[in-house]
């Protein structure tokens, strides 16, 4: 079981060495503070359940936020992912390695998101965590992974700021992040507008039709502008 403390030379930064070159050309940036509860921690659920062991941290309420941790009876709870599961016959350790040669190859400004780069801050043989950053403003989201004993995957990536939309960053990134995996057979279901309808709406790109009257307008669920 641990937690994570911040570490404050990487996570002050909001820029990392692998960002787009345009990334400089916005400064100040703005990363908002680390955490200081990530990680692995017996967590509460709801006033009154307990998690049966150590999970990573819920994804809360806000439409920046996805996490395997929480209630699941709760229909408030519109940020919590199924598990991800690892192939059959594949070892824990293997499977982490194979997410963690994901994450080091990752496209910094795929989709239009992380632009400002990242770092995988912690890495160990269940268990990843690593940093991403906007282009702009620097704005910081930590994503986790956990290869439980069993197959399980857990997973968390959230913004820092509580009930700010995240512009479709956490969304895109571990769509990018689970299709990689599902080519390699893991069980990791893509985030869409049909399995998480509140963030794709809080977080939808605004339409460019000119609505009249109250019928007709569009149902903009599209996290890319147009």
């Amino acid at each position: 079981h641990f937690l994570l403390g911040p570490h404050p030379a990487e996570a002050a930064s909001g820029l990392y060495d692998n960002a787009l070159p345009e990334a400089k050309d916005f400064m100040p940036k703005n990363p908002g503070p680390e955490p200081k509860d990530l990680g692995l921690a017996l967590r509460k659920l709801n006033k009154f359940t307990d998690s049966e062991g150590p999970v990573l941290k819920g994804g809360g309420f806000g439409p920046n936020a996805f996490s395997t941790t929480g209630d699941r009876e709760d229909f408030l709870a519109t940020t919590i992912l199924p598990y991800w599961r690892i192939p059959a016959g594949t070892e824990p350790k293997q499977a982490m390695a194979d997410l963690q040669a994901i994450l080091k190859a990752y496209e910094p400004g795929q989709a239009g998101v992380d632009g400002g780069g990242f770092q995988i801050m912690k890495a160990e043989p269940n268990y990843v965590y690593a940093q991403f950053a906007s282009l702009q403003r620097g704005d910081t989201d930590d994503t986790e992974f956990v290869v439980d004993a069993d197959g399980t995957v857990q997973v968390r990536s959230a913004g820092r700021t509580t009930m700010r939309a995240d512009g479709g960053s956490n969304c895109k990134r571990l769509n990018y992040i689970s299709e990689k995996l599902r080519a390699k057979g893991w069980e990791a279901p893509k985030i869409t507008k049909d399995t998480h309808e509140w963030y794709y709406r809080q977080n939808a790109a605004k339409t460019k039709t000119q609505c009249v009257g109250l019928t007709g307008c569009p149902d903009e669920l599209s996290l890319d502008p147009e």
